[in-house]
């Protein structure tokens, strides 16, 4: 990771509509490859991910969800700098229960159990996700026996 932003990571061609739409596609492909649990998707269904994900963009001290918000949003996939998950609950200022880095993918849980959000998400810096809809992330769940393993497995660390 090199000044918030995973390294190895090519920049964007703009030479025409075309490359751009094949670039942006190819780096939400390489977001997505990056992220643990969906590292070991078929490169079809890595497509299907990258094809509906929308980048995300966030300004240092802005919230992405809240808690209790609706799951439809879906999960975030941090790409450049860092959020941090707060629990709002706590008197005075929220308490800062973890801080999510590049790579690191945050909402999938509330998405699986299909409960409202239990943390606050705020961008600690200048923030870029990619953002994954619930219906995309629950269809490469309930798809892919491997991904369900994996998620089984993040689950458990949790408990």
């Amino acid at each position: 990771m090199q000044q918030c932003r995973l390294s190895g990571v090519t920049r964007e061609i703009t030479g025409g509509e075309d490359h751009t739409v094949s670039a942006d596609l190819s780096r939400k492909l390489r977001a997505l490859e990056r992220a643990e649990l969906f590292s070991g998707l078929a490169r079809k269904q890595l497509r299907l991910l990258a094809f509906g994900a929308r980048w995300y963009h966030a300004e240092a001290g802005d919230y992405v969800f809240h808690q209790g918000d609706d799951l439809s949003i879906g999960a975030f996939l941090v790409w450049e700098c860092t959020a941090e998950l707060l629990d709002p609950r706590q008197e005075g200022d929220a308490r800062i229960i973890t801080t999510s880095k590049p790579g690191d993918l945050v909402g999938e849980l509330g998405l699986i159990r299909g409960v409202p959000r239990a943390l606050d998400m705020r961008a600690f810096s200048d923030l870029t996700c990619l953002r994954v809809s619930a219906a995309d992330f629950l269809a490469v769940v309930k798809n892919d026996a491997a991904t369900a393993y994996k998620l089984l497995q993040v689950v458990a660390g949790y408990v």
